[in-house]
């Protein structure tokens, strides 16, 4: 809301000193919020005084550097699996290993990780019903398409990645079992570890930790958990990427890597819409819903 008001006499923004003016058809406006003064103006003809002295004083500045808006996508929530821009999968040029994990809210692109650099290990956090398991097998299905192998350690039945019916996830490996399992498998792997606190043992965390120029590790967990250095992770390596879904407290970023989070940043409590956090840097992003049967 702003309140006018009559003036004649006004300063040209970034002048060193002010200069008084008379423009023609002014009107000063005073914002009513924050009772700042706002300057409008009408500039008076090129062919009058006034209108000379705005011109030798524009030819004396640097020229305005001009660059076109940014775009800004709309991307739904929920994203269906059918929505994603799966036509638009190229990598970029400067990734060694890379893997998509989610489209990005504020281009529409998808977000990627270098899996050699940002590896060897991504977490995925989030409260129950946030969709981890869901993040989870979408990232199974980007990676199958990226030409990734897809190894699915089931740690209990309850999870949604024991008896989800889906090609990307089918190659189900016993904990036990996940050492021999790379060993017979050669190029970029990756591995799904599905609530990593039922985990009894660091053995395969080792096997696959042991693999870390070709394979990538995925956890998921509570926030809380995978923030921890507590038990079994005193030695597990920080993640240098992950996903944070459903944030609730300015602290669950140190799960992923983050800081402290801002008020916008815990505000969104959907499924399937968190933070990517790559080496510490956040951007918002959206989860494919894959349409997964029983």
């Amino acid at each position: 809301m702003f309140q006018l008001a009559d003036a004649n006499e006004y300063a040209i923004v970034g002048a060193s000193k002010p200069l008084g003016l008379q423009l023609s058809q002014s009107r000063r406006a005073i914002d009513v919020p924050t009772k700042r003064i706002i300057q409008f103006a009408q500039l008076a003809a090129p062919v009058s005084p006034e209108g000379a002295v705005i011109q030798q004083l524009a030819e004396r500045l640097p020229a305005a550097r001009t660059q076109p808006p940014r775009p800004f996508a709309d991307v739904s929530w929920p994203q269906p699996w059918e929505q994603a821009p799966i036509d638009r999968l190229t990598p970029p040029g400067h990734l060694l290993s890379p893997l998509p994990i989610a489209v990005d809210t504020q281009t529409g692109e998808w977000a990627w990780v270098d899996a050699v650099d940002d590896g060897p290990v991504f977490a995925v956090a989030g409260p129950p019903k946030s969709g981890r398991s869901t993040s989870m097998a979408a990232m199974a299905n980007l990676a199958s398409r990226s030409g990734w192998a897809v190894l699915n350690v089931t740690l209990s039945r309850r999870s949604p990645l024991a008896t989800w019916d889906d090609p990307a996830i089918s190659r189900h490996v016993a904990p036990d079992d996940l050492a021999a399992a790379l060993e017979a498998r050669d190029g970029n792997v990756l591995v799904l570890l599905d609530d990593l606190q039922r985990l009894t043992s660091y053995e395969p965390l080792d096997a696959a930790l042991s693999h870390r120029d070709r394979v990538l590790l995925v956890v998921s967990g509570p926030p809380h958990f995978l923030g921890s250095r507590l038990g079994m992770l005193r030695n597990f390596p920080v993640a240098g990427a992950g996903l944070l879904l459903a944030p609730s407290g300015s602290l669950d970023g140190s799960a992923v890597g983050l800081r402290r989070l801002t008020p916008e940043m815990v505000a969104n409590q959907r499924p399937g819409r968190g933070i990517l956090a790559v080496a510490g840097e956040p951007s918002d992003v959206q989860v494919p819903l894959v349409n997964l049967s029983r």
